[in-house]
């Protein structure tokens, strides 16, 4: 289903999660507020799905669309007087926490590079992004320094640290 603010929309609420205490080294993830008018009670709305949200800019007299992340559904409440369905949701990065390092299938030796696009493939996510990921062509000859028990987000935040920068998910 499509909704647009002339429809269902009642407001979107876009929010980046991070540590903001730090400069560099940490991840961010799109936390998404999503409120829907139903009047009708048609719109169905539960943790199994997930939204593409994409917002419309004008730019030179036409519309050009900015994409997010897939964001998953993880909470929906409906107020009953109103029929305003409260959705909360977050894109992959969150679902990261679910999976430890022990998880990954990497062939040693392997790069930063490397370690991340194994974290990407296991989350389902189309990229996580580290922005000077190619400037750092380090080499694990053994592995990096886990046990294997470090969520798959504490890795990335990891590797941000080590890189000097953030982690993100592109809209891809």
């Amino acid at each position: 289903a499509t909704y647009m603010h002339t429809d269902a929309i009642k407001s979107i609420t876009i929010d980046r999660t991070g540590e903001e205490s730090k400069f560099f080294g940490f991840p961010i993830i799109h936390r998404f507020n999503i409120k829907l008018r139903d009047v009708p009670r048609i719109i169905n709305v539960s943790t199994a799905n997930h939204f593409k949200i994409s917002l419309g800019l004008y730019v030179n007299g036409s519309i050009e669309y900015v994409s997010y992340p897939l964001a998953y559904v993880t909470e929906v409440n409906r107020d009953e007087n109103t029929n305003e369905l409260s959705i909360t949701a977050y894109d992959l990065l969150n679902n990261s926490k679910m999976y430890a390092v022990s998880d990954l299938t990497l062939t040693m030796p392997y790069s930063i590079k490397d370690f991340v696009t194994a974290c990407s493939s296991l989350i389902n996510a189309s990229s996580v992004v580290i922005p000077n990921l190619d400037s750092f062509n380090l080499s694990y000859p053994t592995g990096a320094n886990f046990d294997g028990s470090e969520t798959i987000l504490s890795a990335l935040t990891a590797a941000a640290e080590a890189t000097q920068t953030i982690c993100y998910l592109n809209a891809s």
